[in-house]
């Protein structure tokens, strides 16, 4: 009978393919029976961006020049319950802040409860929008999906500094920004507007269980990677104070990945925080975090290695905390079991 697994992939944790932070747990290995294999891996695909998505999907056995994939929005909508998206083409949309004209920050710099209020506001007059979370929101429109895609915005955390695009051509995206920026202002917002972006729609995928024979769960705290699970039919809980960022509550987290270790053979446990920090150029941060998840998640798990199950660990991309950018490349697994 094989091991069960826990795969932990912390979100982009390595800097660069030149040497891999994730080796610092080797170090950390106090039980002579425990034994270490290493392996490094090309998670990304031939031509496709290298992201959580592609990346992760790849990693579970999903590449996407097999499968049809069709960007992550579509993944947190399902996530977040909703339904009836056969005919919907979805959009990621951030509330960002701008500055003469030049994005400046795509979180737009604000509270979870003054995004919440300001998407609450403005669903009077774009009703097809619905907030997520802080400065994160969904767009459901009617378009075709290959319209949009034409038209959209590019990744805001790829467009700090750069000029917004004053296109003389009105469409439906220019519409949602132009309606924003007013509407924000009119509320005492007068730097911050709506970025569509992210084109998306359904898609289908094999279950994990049909594609593995195993039975899976998904242990994360941000919608895509809980519409990984969903999409793919695995068991996904909601997780109390799972944030998504360096905040997060690890100690919830450890607790669900061994309950669900009892009656699953999968469990991908998804830890966000470090790619967060990265993306805001916070190297310091994203360190003591990474500190935080080995105390926390990591060696306990590995306290609790046996012939039963074994621990991988790894990043599902690079994040370099100096451009503040993913970056191509290949990254370390390792994995502990029992010799």
């Amino acid at each position: 009978m094989s091991k069960k697994k826990v795969l932990i992939i912390i979100d982009g944790l390595e800097e660069n393919e030149n040497e891999f932070l994730v080796d610092v747990l080797k170090k950390d290995v106090k039980n002579t029976s425990i034994g270490i294999d290493e392996k490094i891996v090309d998670t990304g695909v031939n031509g496709f961006k290298s992201e959580s998505l592609i990346c992760i999907l790849n990693i579970l056995g999903y590449p996407a020049n097999i499968y049809k994939i069709y960007e992550r929005a579509y993944f947190e909508s399902i996530a977040r319950g909703y339904s009836k998206l056969e005919k919907k083409t979805i959009l990621r949309c951030n509330i960002v802040k701008i500055s003469d004209n030049r994005l400046i920050d795509f979180t737009g710099g604000i509270s979870k409860e003054i995004g919440k209020m300001l998407i609450d506001r403005i669903q009077e007059t774009i009703p097809y929008i619905q907030h997520c979370s802080s400065y994160k929101n969904l767009i459901f429109l009617d378009e075709p999906y290959q319209y949009i895609k034409s038209i959209q915005l590019p990744p805001p955390h790829f467009s700090i500094g750069k000029v917004i695009d004053n296109r003389n051509d009105r469409n439906i995206i220019t519409e949602i920004m132009d309606k924003s920026r007013k509407i924000f202002s009119d509320l005492g917002y007068t730097n911050l507007l709506l970025w569509p972006w992210g084109a998306s729609k359904k898609t289908t995928l094999p279950s994990f269980y049909i594609k593995h024979g195993l039975k899976a769960a998904v242990v994360s705290g941000i919608d895509l990677v809980k519409g990984i699970g969903k999409v793919l039919d695995m068991v996904v809980p909601n997780i109390d104070d799972a944030t998504g960022d360096i905040d997060t509550n690890l100690e919830n987290k450890l607790e669900m990945t061994l309950k669900l270790l009892k009656e699953k053979d999968f469990i991908l446990l998804h830890i966000n925080g470090c790619d967060e920090a990265a993306h805001r150029k916070e190297y310091d941060k994203k360190i003591m975090f990474f500190n935080r998840i080995i105390k926390v998640v990591i060696e306990p798990l590995l306290s609790e290695v046996d012939n039963n199950f074994e621990v991988i660990v790894g990043s599902d991309h690079i994040t370099n905390s100096v451009t503040g950018e993913h970056a191509d490349g290949k990254v370390k697994f390792i994995g502990f079991k029992v010799k």
